[in-house]
């Protein structure tokens, strides 16, 4: 099986709420996060969705 790389982005789109948009190329999907939103600082127990680059 081949491999390839492709950007997925989140966005949050609700100023309160979980509602958010995930973006792969030209194609979006509406998705949930967590009750604190996206955070770079991230910790265990707090209600955020992770955010970051991963490979």
């Amino acid at each position: 099986m081949g491999t390839f790389d492709q950007d997925i982005a989140i966005m949050h789109i609700a100023a309160n709420g979980h509602v958010a948009s995930l973006s792969m190329g030209e194609t979006a999907f509406a998705c949930s996060i967590g009750p604190a939103g996206i955070s770079y600082n991230k910790s265990e127990g707090d209600g955020a969705t992770p955010a970051g680059r991963w490979p």
